[in-house]
């Protein structure tokens, strides 16, 4: 009888402190990363097949559960302006989604992260970029 409560009190507080561990992380991607990543520009007169770099906020609100909230802020190129941000984490990992913001075309652009304390690892245009806190 002994053991069996041993063992139930050992799984009830590993639960626990697994969720103990996963509300922390959540609470520690709560916070403002910046960084830029490399695009090319469109043909024009001044600025033919040069890249640019691409200056990005993700600001990430809250997190509930494995959801997700925010902004993506964009500074430079096509894309430019203030996002909404909606998403998930899971498994060190986080996807995010652009939703309304001043240029309709850019809604909808996905990114995917891994989280690594406070910097967050990605790629755009098959080229890895990283934020940081």
């Amino acid at each position: 009888m002994m053991f069996r409560v041993n063992c139930i009190a050992v799984v009830f507080g590993g639960a626990l402190l697994m969720a103990t561990v996963g509300a922390k992380a959540q609470q520690d991607l709560v916070g403002v990363y910046e960084g830029s990543y490399k695009a090319g520009t469109r043909s024009n007169s001044t600025r033919q097949g040069r890249e640019m770099d691409v200056r990005v906020k993700l600001e990430i609100l809250s997190v509930n559960g494995e959801t997700v909230s925010g902004k993506w802020i964009q500074a430079d190129g096509n894309c430019s302006g203030e996002f909404a941000l909606a998403g998930s984490f899971k498994n060190g990992k986080l996807a995010v989604t652009t939703g309304e913001g001043p240029k309709p075309q850019c809604a909808g652009r996905k990114f995917q992260f891994n989280v690594d304390g406070g910097k967050l690892t990605g790629s755009v245009n098959k080229q890895e970029f990283m934020l940081s806190k």
